[in-house]
């Protein structure tokens, strides 16, 4: 610790010593002047499939006349057919629309499936806390589930990917931090 002080004098506004009471060694502090980075907006596509949304998409697919999949011989063109009239529907009841998110304190394996589940996660959430309805409950907990599975996920993926090197505190940890 006092290495970092004296190797980043430029970052250290103050520092005191501080005697313990339980023992016969001091602390150290130290006040640092790291500027904070600034949030940085993302925007990510979404659709907005609320329960009454998926309910009117149900319907709808409902409607399709399935018959004239028989007019198709190859198997692709039938699973286009059927690809095509229900994405059709989709973006009819739900159309895809951009939304800006903050990007604050994101850990570095955050990507921009894991940004929108955390945003339908909390969605779910603020949903769930004013109707409290049971489907918005299950909806929840079942956005929560995916979203931590997948953060699970990318978290080992990511530290997989590391060296013992890069996981080791360097001298120049804090100038590091600030690149980031």
């Amino acid at each position: 610790m006092i290495d970092l002080l004296l190797h980043n004098g430029d970052l250290v506004s103050e520092t005191d010593v501080i005697e313990c009471p339980f023992s016969d060694n001091h602390f150290v502090v130290a006040k640092l002047d790291i500027q904070k980075s600034p949030n940085i907006l993302k925007q990510i596509e979404c659709r907005n499939l609320s329960s009454v949304n998926i309910l009117k998409i149900n319907s709808l697919i409902e409607e399709i006349d399935f018959q004239q999949i028989r007019n198709y011989d190859d198997i692709n063109e039938k699973w286009l057919y059927v690809k095509n009239k229900i994405t059709e529907i989709i973006d009819y009841v739900a159309p895809l629309r951009k939304i800006t998110v903050k990007n604050m304190n994101q850990f570095p394996w955050y990507d921009d499936y894991l940004i929108f589940l955390k945003h339908q996660k909390n969605a779910a959430y603020k949903r769930y806390t004013r109707t409290l309805s049971l489907n918005d409950k299950e909806t929840y907990n079942s956005m929560n589930s995916l979203f931590n599975s997948y953060n699970e996920e990318k978290l080992i993926e990511y530290f997989k990917e590391k060296s013992m090197n890069d996981l080791k505190i360097q001298r120049n940890f804090p100038n590091t931090i600030l690149r980031k």
